[in-house]
């Protein structure tokens, strides 16, 4: 499910809602791309999921029961740190999919020692980054010299935030602002230039920009022209989709925006959260290699392994069930091996071993020739 910046500040209201003023009481790591943070209040056990494999979100859920019992050297680094510390603020940086929880813990000295999660949705180049101080204290992925040039993640490094992440915010200006923005930094068409100024605006809602200013495409070019027009749609767009309280979602292929889209058809369903929405979609999907997952890829591999082994011994069989045969073949060719049968495909020779008894059980293809007074034996293999 991709979610634009924009619809993420959806959920960045329903985590505030929530967890806020909440105490963390244990970290658990699901597997090496998931990490849950289980919280309490006076009203009932919250569980923040933090998932950066295949698809990537953040989003709280009533529990995953079939984890892994010990934890893991990453899980117990971060219980020193996280546990028993509470939730002070939960902000979205720059209208971009970057989350950033920032949890208090107040020391044996008495003082408070506060610490920043990093949620990056960023596709393949998601993490979970834990900071102190500005400085990173571990991470579900580092990201070494070796594997990306413009961004190290590791531990005792400054954390530094993705590139481009910075750019503007539609919601710190006006109108009138807006256009001057456009006009001074344009490029050749009018998505790439909003693109290049703002966060937040995925393409369902980069669409809807252009078709209330307009009908415009998304390639068409940027003119001083139609600026105005460009600026009053990205400045409605951006109040309706922060202020809607309602998730929209169209289809075919499943698409939820904070508002209703005018470009496109009916709408198939309406949600007031978006957590349950992501949580169904992570066990749709298996994103997450839970320990009974852990268990059912062992049982299918071992399947897999017995198969593969299973063909082999029917392969084998196939190929000796003719050994005795073969056998009785070559025991005629070296009898006969005096006579001349240079290129030919087979020879016919007298079945001098006729009379021969076996101590094992033969073929019955073995059983017909050995009453035959000559045998023709092939020389080319089949």
């Amino acid at each position: 499910m991709n979610i634009d910046g924009i619809t993420l500040s959806f959920l960045v209201r329903e985590l505030k809602e929530t967890l806020l003023g909440e105490q963390i009481q244990r970290v658990q790591q699901i597997d090496k791309h998931t990490l849950m943070l289980a919280s309490s209040s006076t009203h009932k056990q919250r569980n923040l999921v933090f998932h950066v494999g295949a698809t990537p979100a953040v989003y709280l859920t009533e529990g995953i029961q079939d984890v892994a019992k010990e934890p893991t050297g990453l899980a117990l680094f971060l219980r020193k740190h996280l546990e028993g510390a509470r939730f002070s603020e939960i902000k979205q940086l720059y209208d971009d999919r970057i989350i950033a929880f920032t949890i208090d813990k107040l020391t044996l000295g008495g003082d408070i020692s506060s610490k920043v999660i990093y949620m990056e949705l960023m596709g393949r180049h998601s993490n979970c980054i834990i900071t102190e101080n500005g400085q990173i204290l571990e991470s579900l992925i580092h990201v070494s010299p070796v594997m990306s040039k413009e961004r190290h993640i590791s531990p005792k490094l400054p954390y530094e935030l993705p590139p481009n992440a910075e750019r503007m915010s539609v919601g710190d200006f006006d109108e009138t602002t807006l256009q001057e923005i456009l006009t001074t930094y344009p490029q050749e068409t009018i998505s790439k230039t909003i693109r290049s100024l703002f966060n937040g605006f995925g393409n369902a809602l980069l669409d809807e920009v252009l078709f209330r200013a307009g009908q415009l495409s998304v390639d068409s070019p940027f003119t001083p022209a139609i600026a105005k027009n460009v600026a009053t749609a990205l400045h409605t767009v951006y109040q309706q989709a922060k202020e809607s309280q309602t998730l929209y979602e169209y289809g075919p292929k499943r698409l939820l925006s904070p508002l209703p889209l005018q470009h496109r058809g009916e709408v198939l369903h309406t949600y007031d959260a978006l957590s349950p929405l992501l949580q169904e979609e992570q066990q749709r999907l298996g994103g997450m290699a839970t320990f009974q997952r852990q268990l059912l890829d062992q049982v299918k591999k071992a399947l897999k392994k017995e198969e593969e082994r299973h063909k082999k011994i029917l392969q084998e069989m196939k190929e000796i069930q003719n050994a005795e045969l073969l056998k009785w073949y070559g025991d005629l060719l070296m009898i006969y091996a005096y006579l001349p049968h240079q290129y030919e495909s087979s020879i016919t020779v007298d079945n001098v071993l006729q009379e021969m008894e076996w101590d094992v059980p033969i073929c019955k293809a073995l059983k017909e020739l050995q009453q035959e007074p000559q045998v023709t034996i092939p020389l080319e293999p089949n």
